[in-house]
Parts: C-alpha cells; sequence; structure tokens
C-alpha cells in the first residue's frame, strides 16, 4: 500500500486571509486559533487538511499550486466564488478520468485573485 496525502501546505505573505477565502469558498471553517503566521481549515474526515503557512520571502513569480473545483452549480458557484473576491480567467471544458462519474458539467473555472494564493478560485 501507498502513502496518502494527509494534507497540503501552501505559503502565503498573510496565512489568514487565503485560509479564510478557502473555507468559504469549501464551506469549511478556519480552525480556531488562525493567525497571519499559520491557519489551516478544520479537517472534515473526508478531504487532506488545507493549511497556510508564512513565507517571508515575497513572492517572485507565479503561484504554482490551484485547487480544481467541481459544482453542480457551475454557474452560480462561479458567481458567488467572484462575489468572494476571485476572478474569471477562463472556463475549461475537460473531461474526467475513464470510470470517474461526475456530479456536475464536465468543466471547471480557472480564476486569479488579488493576494498571494493561487488556486484554481482564488482570492
Amino acid at each position: 500500500m501507498g502513502d496518502m496525502v494527509h494534507g497540503l501546505g501552501v505559503g502565503a505573505a498573510d496565512s489568514e486571509k487565503p485560509a479564510h477565502f478557502c473555507a468559504e469558498t469549501l464551506g469549511r471553517d478556519v480552525a480556531s486559533g488562525a493567525s497571519p503566521a499559520f491557519a489551516t481549515l478544520d479537517p472534515d474526515g473526508a478531504t487532506p487538511r488545507l493549511s497556510f503557512h508564512h513565507v517571508p520571502e515575497p513572492k517572485s513569480v507565479k503561484n504554482r499550486l490551484h485547487l480544481d473545483l467541481i459544482s453542480p452549480t457551475f454557474k452560480a458557484e462561479s458567481q458567488r466564488l467572484i462575489a468572494l473576491g476571485a476572478s474569471r480567467i477562463r472556463d475549461v471544458a475537460q473531461a474526467l478520468p475513464a470510470g470517474r462519474r461526475s456530479p456536475t458539467p464536465k468543466a471547471t473555472s480557472a480564476t486569479s485573485s488579488r493576494d498571494e494564493t493561487r488556486n484554481t478560485t482564488k482570492r
């Protein structure tokens, strides 16, 4: 048996901002004790832990991490994320791997944000 992903750590100038954005996006809560130095989403038991760690270096290149999100209400969800501070970059039509069922139309939205975290939906 191989290893399993326990969590994902993301470097950010202010850990609380992207943590709160991702919590709103994913319908989760930020764990108590969040600070600009470290913030994590409360684990839900079904998905890997998502944590944000302060890094002192300024961002020098584009972020190379994004989260692919699936929604059964693609248009409405895209609008909700934009209202949270995301910016639409493009819509991407993409089929899922063979044998994998999607609860949504086969599309994702790539967005950009105004802060350090660059996820599929970013702020």
